[in-house]
């Protein structure tokens, strides 16, 4: 994940930071969620962490709460459930 350069630029588009993360994910899912499924539930809630970080650099409007920062992954998600590969096996922000 540290190797991920679009979560470190607030300048690129969602979008582009789903191109570069899902080819990963995929795989962590069909490797880890055979062999381990619990430590793949980690890797996507921090990577779910990761994604709301990125948003509270990339819009202004979110970052002065840290309960906008929280919620706004879970409303992308309900708006755009294909977006990252993770939240399609159901692995979706919490918000909490």
């Amino acid at each position: 994940m540290k190797g991920w350069s679009t979560l470190r630029n607030a300048w690129c588009k969602i979008e582009d930071l789903a191109t570069e993360i899902n080819p990963v994910v995929r795989c962590w899912i069909n490797y880890y969620g055979k062999f381990y499924q619990t430590k793949l539930k980690n890797f996507m809630r921090e990577i779910n962490l990761k994604i709301a970080k990125w948003g509270r650099s990339k819009y202004k409007e979110i970052r002065p709460s840290e309960l906008k920062v929280i919620k706004w992954p879970k409303g992308l998600s309900q708006r755009s459930p294909n977006l990252f590969t993770h939240w399609t096996i159901g692995e979706l922000p919490t918000g909490e």
